[in-house]
């Protein structure tokens, strides 16, 4: 029999077997759900002030989990890999402390599948890399930048807009003087995040990809082959 008991931090589907049994056990499996066995007496309305009572138990017992089944997902930082810890809260956010992105789903995730539990990470995780973007990456513009003024071109400082792109790492818009970055940048070594800044502003010199585009590239960093196939590697 399965019901469905609400407190007021989740609401709780489990299992409930009446047994011949003396006490009544709870127990968690391995995908989070919660089978209960009562002893053949005891009312459907006791199971569930049972559940209620171990609330608390049953959702950091699915927390645990949730961090096991995602500790081999690789998070990087600029380049470094970092931890990443799961919990559940009032609200969903995501915070990097030190090594350790702490992700914060509502209390409701513990009622959702993994998939979907999977979906609300990403969402999070893509919400601090934008955020973060937007952040760090105006320093990465400045080094950029300079690198053109100290060979001499005269291009717009540009603004910049920090996007989440599933096929590319920038793009630009020289005639409104804008590059845009992806927010995944914020996974890969500062020299990859400057590479890209790099190759959007020599767009601002040479609008396509031809020969004279790529001797901007080596003027500016002659470095930007290696860069790319890191950039792509790591």
């Amino acid at each position: 029999m399965i019901r469905t008991v609400t407190a007021e931090k989740a609401e709780i589907s489990y299992c409930l077997e009446r047994k011949s049994v003396k006490n009544l056990n709870l127990r968690i499996k391995s995908d989070g759900s919660v089978y209960v066995s009562i002893p053949r007496h005891i009312t459907n309305e006791k199971a569930d002030e049972f559940v209620k009572s171990h609330m608390d138990f049953i959702l950091k017992h699915r927390m645990r989990i949730a961090n096991k089944q995602s500790k081999d997902l690789r998070q990087l930082f600029l380049g470094r890999k970092i931890e990443r810890e799961v919990r559940e809260g009032e609200k969903a956010y995501a915070q990097l402390s030190g090594n350790v992105l702490t992700i914060c789903l509502p209390y409701s995730a513990s009622e959702l599948s993994e998939s979907e539990r999977e979906k609300l990470i990403k969402e999070a995780t893509v919400c601090w890399e934008k955020k973060t973007g937007k952040e760090l990456f105006p320093e990465f513009l400045d080094k950029a930048y300079k690198r053109f003024q100290g060979a001499g071109y005269a291009i717009p400082y540009p603004k910049i807009s920090v996007k989440s792109m599933s096929s590319r790492w920038g793009s630009c818009t020289p005639a409104r003087e804008r590059i845009s970055l992806s927010c995944a940048l914020i996974q890969k070594p500062p020299s990859c995040i400057e590479y890209v800044i790099c190759h959007e502003l020599a767009h601002f010199v040479q609008q396509n990809h031809s020969a004279k585009f790529y001797a901007v590239l080596d003027r500016i960093m002659p470095e930007h082959r290696e860069m790319k196939r890191l950039l792509n590697n790591s």
